[in-house]
């Protein structure tokens, strides 16, 4: 029965992550489609500047020609000039931007002969004016050929921004449907991910309650759990933070909020479980030099503040054996004051009398720094030294994991050793000794 509920567990928790997995994917592959949308809106947009500022050109140069015409004056020639420049550069742009388009590409061909044919009228024009005189370059105005490639270079390009501004319309449609659709999976997508996990969390409490290889598999769910779910967390949240920047619709900006409030809210319970699991399984972990006396002297001040509505007095020594420098240092981390809050919890809970007794020693011991805690309670029998760091023992009070949780720090996270031994050599009624060495940094 036991294994039919792990196996419904492992089957819960493979379907939780391939379907975070897949509405991952399918998040990455939205958010593509819609900034290739947003992506051909921009290239639209530059067409139809590029169509209009073609025209503009064309017209003005037109407009620096009829001034010369009729009054000789070189001065109206300025817009000509500059006009031909621009027409040269803005007719390469179209080309590039239509580039791809069939239609774009179409009406493209058929502007330049007319372009040609209005750029040679205009220069025939002013050349006559100006070796000929008003009446023959006149005589060419009014044949109506400039007037006809005009209109012909205005509807062509009618035309084309017409055309962009269809696609532009569609794409407007296409950006909107594809945002809605956007919000709307990922909303959903969180919702059901976190269901599902939160129900692969609930199983697993319900079925591997109560045993302890069973509470030891749950731990290295838990890890897996936590690890992962911050992981899509992240995705999520990047991705509704960049729907954020990207939107202006107040109803959807106000769904986005939703859901980067569920995914932080998540993100909390998730570090609040993983603090919890942390100390019993976490690897690879980084270490560095931690003063070894100040940590004893911080753990000791918080063990006696846990500990002081019980009204018991802690009398605690700290000695530093002969030759100790005053800041030795360990390689350890922010919990290696988990393993003395542990240890002097252990004495103030198992010393019956009012006063407490705790004394601490460090010593050398070639490339490792030596510490004795030593108390004066009711101590551990012989025969169950050797499991007294076992965890969730049964046969404990209490919770059973305070040595446990020093065991897995001092050996498991720290690569040291640890023992435990009488403190009266004999006589384990008069209090207990925990010796343990940490490896000296540097």
């Amino acid at each position: 029965m036991r294994l039919f509920g792990q196996r419904r567990i492992t089957i819960g928790f493979t379907i939780g992550i391939v379907f975070l997995i897949f509405t991952t994917l399918g998040t990455v592959v939205l958010a593509t489609q819609y900034q290739q949308t947003i992506t051909d809106l921009r290239h639209y947009e530059s067409l139809q500047m590029t169509i209009s500022d073609l025209l503009s050109e064309i017209l003005n140069a037109e407009t620096g020609q009829r001034g010369y015409v009729i009054t000789g004056n070189l001065s109206y020639l300025a817009p000509y000039y500059k006009g031909l420049s621009a027409i040269d550069q803005t007719n390469a742009s179209l080309k590039s931007l239509s580039a791809g388009n069939a239609n774009l590409t179409t009406g493209y061909q058929e502007l330049q002969p007319y372009i040609a044919d209005k750029l040679s009228e205009l220069n025939e024009t002013i050349f006559l004016r100006s070796t000929q005189g008003f009446a023959e370059a006149q005589a060419v105005v009014n044949s109506s050929s400039g007037e006809a490639y005009t209109d012909e270079i205005r509807a062509i390009t009618e035309g084309m921004s017409a055309y962009v501004s269809q696609q532009e319309a569609s794409d407007v449609a296409l950006s909107n449907s594809q945002e809605s659709e956007r919000l709307d999976g990922t909303y959903f997508d969180t919702v059901v991910a976190l269901g599902v996990i939160g129900f692969a969390i609930y199983s697993v409490r319900r079925n591997l309650s109560n045993e302890e290889k069973a509470r030891q598999e749950a731990q290295l769910l838990q890890d897996i759990l936590t690890h992962d779910i911050r992981n899509y967390n992240q995705i999520t949240k990047l991705s509704a933070e960049l729907l954020q920047g990207m939107n202006k619709d107040p109803e959807s900006a106000q769904i986005v909020s939703t859901i980067l409030q569920s995914v932080d809210g998540s993100t909390q319970l998730v570090d609040r479980a993983k603090k919890l699991g942390k100390i019993l399984s976490e690897e690879n972990v980084k270490l560095s030099p931690v003063d070894l006396v100040s940590t004893i002297e911080n753990s000791m001040k918080l063990a006696k503040s846990a500990n002081k509505d019980l009204g018991k007095t802690i009398v605690d020594q700290l000695k530093l054996a002969s030759g100790v420098k005053r800041d030795p240092q360990v390689l350890a981390d922010s919990l290696l004051e988990e393993i003395f809050v542990n240890l002097y919890s252990n004495s103030v809970k198992y010393t019956e009398g009012q006063v407490v007794n705790i004394e601490t020693l460090v010593e050398e011991d070639q490339n490792y720094w030596k510490v004795s805690v030593s108390d004066s309670g009711k101590g551990i029998s012989d025969d169950r030294k050797s499991s007294v760091f076992s965890r969730y023992m049964k046969s404990s009070s209490g919770s059973g994991l305070g040595l446990s949780i020093v065991y897995a720090l001092v050996v498991q996270r720290y690569n040291g050793r640890i023992k435990v031994k009488d403190t009266v050599e004999g006589d384990h009624t008069k209090g207990t000794t925990v010796e343990f060495w940490l490896r000296k940094a540097g």
